[in-house]
């Protein structure tokens, strides 16, 4: 009740409120809210990431949307990373930052196409977490998760230390 009735809410941040209760209140009063994670002034001078065509950032989003709609599976690669993942086509969302209707809501600067996992799907491969990410519970050292048939069954470390830790503090869902 105290942010009124406003139309248009930006809320730059250091952490996503898209799923707060404050955010979801803006919405049901139909203000368009953007939020910025790790959000920085500098986003918006000249050649920073907010001086962009959205309509071309639209675009592009919703051409993976429909690639992701066609397809099975999703292979994911990077450093440390290897992975084969079946997808529900069904449920591809598109974030492309177009905040046009009253009730819409979305991070800032946009562009995602995104789709779950088919639950206990053949998903198959590793992903590596750097140390010091895991929110509340920063992780001490990097841990390999490694998956198969859509279900995590190792988690490693790099070293004896490491895989100490790993043993002790992060469990795999076997």
């Amino acid at each position: 009740e105290q942010a009124g009735k406003p139309d248009i809410v930006f809320i730059p941040t250091a952490f996503s409120l898209s799923h707060t209760p404050f955010r979801m209140h803006l919405t049901n009063l139909e203000a368009r809210v953007a939020t910025m994670p790790t959000f920085k002034l500098e986003m918006f001078e000249e050649g920073g990431p907010m001086d962009i065509d959205y309509k071309e950032v639209e675009e592009s989003t919703r051409k993976i949307a429909e690639d992701l709609r066609r397809s099975r599976h999703v292979k994911i690669t990077g450093k440390e990373t290897d992975m084969s993942v079946e997808i529900d086509s069904r449920n591809v969302h598109v974030s492309s930052g177009m905040l046009t209707q009253k009730g819409a809501y979305g991070n800032l600067p946009g562009a995602e196409a995104y789709v779950p996992p088919r639950h206990l799907g053949n998903s198959n491969g590793y992903f590596t977490v750097p140390r010091g990410l895991g929110g509340p519970f920063p992780l001490k050292y990097k841990a390999r998760f490694h998956i198969k048939q859509g279900r995590f069954v190792e988690v490693s470390g790099e070293t004896l230390e490491a895989q100490k830790y790993t043993d002790e503090n992060v469990k795999p869902s076997i």
